[in-house]
């Protein structure tokens, strides 16, 4: 009874070993700041990515950037950047694989977790620095091209991503989902993943949780003759 005890609390322990292994803070994987951050400027740039089109006329546009990258990682944080016109915040993340330059078949659709949203100032436009994670995270293969949209899906969202000139220079927009148009530039977004538990946090995880559950020699009083 006492080695069943031993054995399941033993199996507990690795499991809590191994959730901490993982729970490391998430690491920048990929970034694109806005205009505004260069040195010396506050230029501004958006192109619409919402329901409602600009001025709030329908129907809307939807954006998207390319991005890769250099290892494998699991992203479940994004933050980005952009002008809430109206209609309120409900942003959509879409993730499209590449079709020879513009966004392919969907990959994977998100929605926002736990957004905080804070306002700059000093800009010509009101524009809020968002940052949320992921209701399902992305597996991003090591150097595959990929392309993300962030969409504001209100009903009445007129909603505009800021641009950014630290990227490729190749951003896409398409209107009620017709042709993805070449629009210039980038959009200013990142994004963010918890990195895995290495091999050698693994192997100590491991060893731990076997001294945990090494059989204890059990200490009988001497008999005496």
């Amino acid at each position: 009874m006492r080695k069943a005890v031993s054995l399941c609390a033993g199996a507990g322990f690795f499991l809590f070993v191994s959730t901490l292994a993982g729970q490391a803070n998430a690491a920048v994987v990929f970034q694109q700041l806005p205009d505004f951050e260069l040195p010396g400027t506050s230029s501004q740039g958006q192109w619409v990515s919402s329901t409602k089109g600009v001025a709030g006329t329908a129907p809307g546009y939807r954006a998207a950037d390319n991005f890769h990258l250099s290892s494998a990682a699991t992203i479940s944080q994004i933050q980005w950047w952009g002008s809430p016109l109206a209609g309120g915040d409900s942003f959509t993340f879409t993730f499209y694989a590449d079709n020879s330059g513009v966004p392919g078949t969907v990959i994977s659709t998100a929605n926002a977790g736990s957004m905080t949203t804070s306002a700059i100032s000093g800009l010509s436009q009101a524009t809020d620095l968002y940052s949320t994670s992921l209701s399902t995270p992305f597996n991003a293969a090591a150097n595959t091209p990929y392309w993300v949209s962030i969409f504001d899906a209100g009903s009445t969202a007129d909603w505009q991503w800021e641009q950014s000139e630290h990227g490729s220079a190749f951003q896409v927009q398409n209107s009620a989902n017709s042709t993805w148009t070449q629009t210039g530039s980038d959009f200013a977004f990142s994004l963010a993943a918890v990195p895995e538990p290495t091999t050698g946090v693994l192997m100590v995880a491991a060893t731990l949780s076997a001294l945990w559950i090494r059989p204890k020699r059990e200490h009988r009083p001497a008999v005496l003759a």
